[in-house]
């Protein structure tokens, strides 16, 4: 079986039966769809158990263990040569098996890497989010380490599996940024990466997310998400790839977190240990290549990083409130 499709489930009766028909839609028919219902308290079982009919679906039914515990779940279940990610709110276009496939089948990819757009709750089209990648050429994380500053979905990537195995590759159960903390490590793992310049997947953006005021806090366990790669990539690769894992910190902590906790409240303390992660562990940080290029962070994350390296967070937290920080 060359694919396995694997969707996550948890409180997402009112867009599940939309993800599970892009997949049974595809235009490519060597596929497994693992629905993995992650104890969701709502209806999904029952929506998932509408589709056993089909041969192509396996449906199981655990505790709840989080996004990635679920996913680690389906990777141990999985039968395919390769293993595709669908969060269970998104959906996809139904060439993707089939376009992933011929590339696959071409380049001998390990990881095939394609564009995706985010869409609001009417479905409308709000913005394809480019790689800024070659596309149709095969690269790997050695001889091309921008690839570590991708954004670090697991779903706009489809993985060989035997990456996961052998390198005992699982994303990290019951914490925030699972994808963050594992997606580098398998990128540096290929040899064949290849990317697809369509966007595939639908990636839908809607109220009731995880990131709310009473999780401001929460926002910090991206620092121990940073720190797991970091460590990581100083053990396994020494000093070969301080300058992305530096921008990475400064992009991902420094400049995103920050900008979520303004968006939905402000803590003086919770800011002050973003700002304080970055500079002591990365004291020269405003010097770092990729800052210094200036085509990684957009006007918006630029204003953030001003205003943040200058620890104005009352001023900062005035501008998102004023609304005069636009995307």
């Amino acid at each position: 079986m060359k694919f396995s499709v694997i969707v996550p489930i948890y409180n997402v009766e009112e867009y599940l039966e939309r993800c599970i028909g892009s997949v049974l839609e595809q235009t490519f028919n060597d596929y497994e769809l693992l629905l993995v219902n992650d104890g969701s308290p709502d209806n999904s079982a029952e929506i998932c158990r509408k589709y056993l009919k089909n041969g192509k679906v396996k449906y199981f039914e655990k505790e709840n263990g989080g996004l990635g515990d679920a996913r680690n779940y389906g990777i141990e279940r999985a039968k395919g040569e390769y293993l595709v990610f669908i969060d269970s709110d998104d959906y996809v276009e139904k060439e993707l098996l089939e376009s992933v496939n011929n590339i696959i089948d071409k380049y001998k990819s390990d990881i095939v890497i394609f564009d995706y757009m985010l869409v609001d709750m009417q479905d409308e089209l709000m913005y394809v989010e480019r790689q800024k990648l070659e596309a149709n050429t095969v690269l790997n994380v050695k001889s091309n380490k921008e690839l570590l500053l991708l954004e670090p979905a697991a779903w706009n990537k489809v993985y060989k599996r035997q990456l996961f195995i052998e390198n005992d590759f699982r994303y990290p159960s019951r914490v925030w940024y699972e994808d963050l903390r594992t997606t580098a490590k398998v990128l540096s793992s290929a040899e064949r990466i290849v990317y697809i310049d369509k966007a595939f997947y639908h990636y839908f953006q809607r109220p009731g997310s995880i990131m709310n005021n009473k999780n401001l806090k929460r926002n910090l366990e991206i620092i121990d998400a940073v720190e797991d790669i970091r460590q990581y990539f100083n053990f396994r690769f020494p000093s070969q790839y301080t300058q992305e894992i530096e921008f990475l910190a400064v992009w991902k902590v420094l400049v995103d977190t920050s900008g979520r906790i303004m968006s939905i409240g402000y803590d003086k303390n919770v800011i002050g240990q973003v700002y304080s992660y970055v500079k002591n562990t990365f004291p020269d940080f405003r010097h770092n290549t990729y800052l210094k290029k200036g085509e990684r962070l957009n006007k918006k994350q630029k204003i953030i990083y001003f205003f943040m390296c200058r620890k104005a967070y009352r001023l900062l937290r005035m501008i998102f409130l004023l609304r005069h920080i636009k995307g």
